[in-house]
């Protein structure tokens, strides 16, 4: 994908068979938010564009949202009783994250 497209696209979802999981933009970071990693992790945009031709290689749908999305909220409180809803990370938390 030619990285003019980053600019305006916010996230992307990914479907196949029984599994998906969303990158999504946050600020001028992408970030994998696939459930099967440890925890979100961060991507420049050359490996993102590496990654989606591997993504479609292996059979995803991709779709992709552009424009304005709603602020980014802290969930992470309000999910903290429901059962094995995994981990949750606050947008702070994601931006402040020391990446490799």
């Amino acid at each position: 994908m030619n990285n003019h497209y980053l600019i305006v696209i916010q996230l992307f979802i990914f479907i196949r068979s029984e599994h998906w999981f969303t990158i999504l933009k946050i600020g001028s970071k992408w970030w994998n938010l696939n459930s099967t990693n440890d925890s979100p992790e961060a991507i420049s945009d050359f490996y993102l564009s590496a990654f989606l031709s591997t993504l479609r290689a292996e059979g995803y749908s991709v779709f992709i949202a552009k424009g304005n999305l709603p602020p980014h909220g802290d969930y992470s409180q309000r999910l903290l009783n429901i059962e094995g809803s995994g981990q949750w990370y606050s947008v702070d938390e994601l931006l402040h994250k020391v990446t490799p």
